[in-house]
């Protein structure tokens, strides 16, 4: 291999392989640090459903109006804690790479001089005896086979060649080295008894990181301060400025701030911020003591090694300080991450200090000269350099008693909850929530063991110890994922006003918390405080998409300020959509259009359907009831399939389909009896909507026989005029409602409008000569108009042209109607009606499924699409299915000749029976004077 391609490979295995793993590690420290600083503790946004009644339609009923309301989704989100994530993936890749990087090291420590290569390699023995790798089980429990199996892998290859093969080249050591350190490894991996070894060995080995960064911070502790006066320093090459001065105030500066820092530590001082992670300090030390580094090898004689041995050390150290910070903060190990920043921070404390004193002992009056001070800077006369790390660590020590010996805490905690996480990752939770309890009893600012350790108590069916242990965790320094915790076991147990408490509490420690206000917020509504709810969450302004939705929520939860316009979004989440459908059915508007959105839950789906299915927007009414029914078959909550088949029920409404809405809505009431009374007062406005006040009154009645008691006075009418008006009177004493006022017969116009009604009433099985010249006979008034527009809608197939030309015309000249409906209805009483058009404004009064007609009131659509039928049996099914609600004598009539053709006589004699009781024999039998009848005149 010729030296150039040696000297490639060298460049990239030891320089640029660690570099690209500082700028990974970096980049990882730094997204884990400001984008996931809770790393795997699990607080998600969990949503919940609450109902609001908005109207779907409202009937006019001549004198008085019947609304009829559908319960419509309100989504909340409420910030719950889960058990942490699962992190097994990113300790693996950690320990994969601090052993790739200190397998690095073996070659490079191999070129050392002789004593720096022993203490070296002595180094690496104290470092992989703290492996835990004993805990493989090798040879038995307790047994040290397999920390001697390492050391050997590790130590005595590198031992033989820099006794034995010192000429090898470093390419050549790193070829033989670090194959076998790593193959050693992977062995052990294989011989261990227990399971999941590699795993084990991520999570438990993570001293010897540890103790790396630990090391490589110490000899970083001045390197912001060197740094900077190198560069000062070269900048006044030739100008000879006063940078004392310069070096004075950014040397008085950085420790005044790193001072403020210790004091917030360990809690003599609160910083008026909070602080954010420290990894960003650890970068750029790291990154001024390479700055340090070259100058110093510039003008030094080769101390240990090489230059370029010193260097690829500098950087292997420093991918393994960034991937420890990593591990550190992707585990919410907290007690690792304090360790870490408490080191930190006393290192760059004592050391700057000292290395501050140092340059004004040494350099007071050559640091302005203008000349080269790094040529000297790092070997002065009487070793003062050395004098100062050594006054450095003293320094160091006196900051680490003044701290309280806090670090010897945080390792012992940092190291139970690395065992915690290994028992965790393997599902055995048991011996994780005890691990996590200790780890938490070590070291108490601890956020992810004890929301662990409680939520692992919840599991085990321990609600009151789970309580327990999170309250007591609130009583030291808590965290928001600890009150989140504590205030939900608070409300599960039922102590709803201990769970408002602490989260009035926390929002004194956490004010600007946006969950913690959110919660809150939610428990205020639920308390019917909703103005303090809509304030509080006001009063955040922010953009959190889950606020901004539960806001929304609550405004119409609560009926505040839902006239005023909102501002939209800019990213509108599915809970904010479906919240907003909700607002604008309440306030009968109709969006402009609803943007489909993935639902990822059943819920979402759920509401998304009903808001969707009440505004009037959705028309695939067949993909709809599909999805409807994938839906209910794939749920077991009984509660949740019985507002899916509701929603049902809406879609069938909003298609016209008032057949098949009964039906759903009977079926409902025969599943779900506590509720029949919700359901039988449903079917009552809808059937009332017909004008079929007889069935709405028997549905009313038994609705209120099933608990209904919500009456209002157009009720009473409906039971009056549906032949009930002792059960009306016996509701309007029982609930105190009253008769609307028109009703009173002190009314002078009580006369004609009962007549009205009683017309009305039984316009379904009428003649023309019973209701043709009533309609002729009345005063123009909204009546008449009301009266006319059911005579078209039901009666229109039994007048002569004369006639229909008559009641066309009256209806097309009122204001607001609608030419085109009226026009395409009248079509129908022609003979020989064309077929319907699929975009014919009648349409949509037909089922996709067979062409029956919906609406079963709706006379001569019925009899149209039964003429249209070919199939006897089909035609028969079309008149059967209307002749439940509809006694239109035609259709009877139609009906039974149909049923004579298919061979059924007996019930045909049936039904003729019961048509000839509300027809006299005469008109019963023009009925019948061809044996076939023809559905048109």
């Amino acid at each position: 291999m010729s030296p150039k391609t040696s000297q490639r490979i060298y460049t990239t295995l030891f320089i640029k392989l660690p570099i690209l793993l500082v700028i990974i590690g970096s980049f990882l420290l730094i997204y884990q640090s400001f984008f996931l600083p809770e790393g795997p503790i699990n607080v998600l946004p969990g949503t919940f459903s609450e109902m609001i009644d908005v109207p779907l339609d409202l009937y006019d009923l001549g004198l008085d109006f019947l609304p009829l309301q559908v319960e419509n989704y309100l989504l909340f989100q409420n910030f719950e804690i889960l058990l942490p994530q699962f992190q097994s993936t990113s300790a693996l890749i950690f320990s994969w790479v601090w052993l790739l990087l200190l397998s690095l090291c073996l070659p490079l420590i191999s070129s050392f001089k002789r004593y720096y290569f022993i203490g070296s390699m002595a180094l690496v023995i104290v470092l992989l005896t703290l492996s835990g790798v004993n805990g493989f089980n090798i040879g038995g429990i307790g047994s040290n086979s397999a920390l001697l199996l390492l050391l050997i892998g590790f130590c005595l290859p590198s031992m033989i060649i820099h006794v034995f093969y010192d000429h090898f080249p470093l390419l050549k050591r790193a070829i033989l080295l670090i194959p076998i350190s790593l193959g050693t490894v992977f062995l052990l991996f294989q011989w261990s008894t227990i399971d999941q070894a590699d795993l084990y060995w991520a999570e438990n080995s993570a001293y010897v990181p540890l103790a790396v960064t630990a090391l490589f911070m110490l000899y970083n502790g001045h390197s912001i301060l060197g740094a900077f006066y190198i560069l000062l320093s070269k900048l006044n090459q030739g100008i000879r400025l006063k940078i004392s001065w310069h070096i004075t105030v950014f040397a008085v500066i950085y420790l005044t701030l790193l001072t403020f820092i210790l004091l917030d530590l360990t809690g003599d001082f609160t910083l008026p911020f909070d602080l954010p992670s420290f990894s960003w300090l650890m970068l750029i030390a790291g990154a001024t003591g390479y700055v340090q580094l070259s100058k110093k090898l510039e003008h030094q004689q080769e101390p240990l090694a090489p230059k370029p041995v010193l260097i690829a050390l500098y950087w292997i150290c420093f991918a393994i300080s960034a991937f420890t910070f990593w591990k550190a903060e992707s585990s919410a190990n907290k007690p690792m991450a304090d360790f870490l920043g408490h080191w930190l921070i006393y290192t760059q404390l004592s050391l700057t200090i000292l290395f501050f004193m140092y340059l004004l002992a040494n350099f007071a009056g050559f640091m302005n000269s203008g000349k080269d001070v790094a040529a000297v800077l790092f070997k002065p006369n009487f070793f003062a350099y050395i004098h100062m790390r050594i006054g450095a660590l003293i320094a160091l020590l006196s900051i680490v008693v003044y701290a309280d010996g806090i670090l010897a805490p945080q390792l012992s905690a940092s190291s139970t909850q690395w065992s915690a996480d290994y028992y965790y990752n393997q599902g055995k939770d048991l011996q994780a929530r005890i691990l996590y309890e200790n780890a938490w009893i070590q070291y108490r600012n601890n956020p992810k063991a004890s929301t662990a350790t409680s939520l692992l108590y919840l599991e085990e069916k321990q609600l009151s110890m789970a309580s327990k242990f999170i309250e007591e965790a609130l009583e030291w320094d808590p965290s928001e994922e600890e009150i989140i915790l504590a205030s939900h076991l608070a409300h599960k147990r039922g102590r709803f006003f201990d769970a408002v408490f602490y989260y009035e509490k926390g929002l004194e420690i956490y004010p600007n918390s946006s969950r913690l206000s959110n919660n809150l917020a939610l428990l205020y509504s639920k308390g019917n405080q909703g103005q303090k709810a809509i304030q509080l969450l006001e009063a955040m302004k922010t953009s959190n998409s889950v606020l901004i939705s539960n806001l929304l929520g609550l405004k119409i939860k609560h009926l505040s300020g839902l006239q005023e316009p909102i501002d939209l979004p800019q990213t509108r989440s599915p809970q904010w959509t479906i919240n907003n459908l909700a607002r604008l059915n309440y306030l009968a508007l109709t969006p402009d259009t609803i943007q489909a959105q993935p639902m990822d839950s059943r819920l979402l789906q759920a509401a998304y359907i009903r808001n969707s299915l009440t505004s009037g927007k959705i028309k695939d009414s067949k993909n709809t009831n599909s999805h409807l029914d994938s839906l209910i078959a794939n749920s077991s909550n009984t509660q949740e399939q019985m507002e899916l088949r509701l929603s049902k029920v809406v879609n069938y409404y909003q298609q016209h389909d008032l057949i098949s809405a009964l039906k759903q809505l009977n079926g409902l009431m025969l599943d779900y009896p506590k509720s029949s009374g919700y359901f039988r007062q449903q079917a009552a406005a809808i059937l009332a909507s017909a004008w079929d006040f007889h069935k709405a009154s028997t549905e009313l009645t038994e609705a209120g026989q099933s608990g209904f008691s919500n009456y209002n006075p157009v009720h009473l009418m409906i039971l009056a005029f549906g032949q009930n008006q002792m059960e009306a009177e016996r509701i309007a004493s029982k609930h105190q409602v009253k008769f609307p006022e028109w009703m009173s017969e002190n009314n002078p116009e009580y006369t004609s409008d009962s007549s009205f009604y009683a017309h009305i009433l039984q316009l379904s099985s009428s003649l023309p000569a019973q209701f043709w010249p009533y309609f002729t006979e009345m005063e123009p008034s909204g009546l008449k108009v009301l009266l006319a527009s059911q005579v078209l809608f039901q009666k229109s197939h039994w007048l002569l042209p004369s006639q229909k030309e008559e009641l066309v015309h009256y209806l097309k000249v009122q204001e607001g109607a609608d030419q085109s409906f009226i026009s395409a209805v009248a079509s129908l009483s022609l003979k020989n009606a064309p077929a319907i058009a699929a975009d014919s404004k009648l349409s949509a009064f037909l089922t996709d499924k067979d062409h029956r007609v919906g609406n079963p009131y709706f006379t001569p659509l019925v009899l149209a699409q039964a003429a249209g039928q070919q199939d006897l049996a089909q035609r028969y099914e079309i008149l059967r299915a209307a002749s439940e609600f509809n006694l239109d004598p035609l259709l009877w009539t139609s009906m039974i000749l149909t049923a004579k053709k298919l061979g059924i006589s007996d019930y045909a004699l049936q039904l003729e029976a019961r048509l000839s009781q509300s027809l006299s024999p005469q008109e019963y039998g023009e009925l019948q004077v061809h044996e076939e009848l023809e559905p048109f005149r």
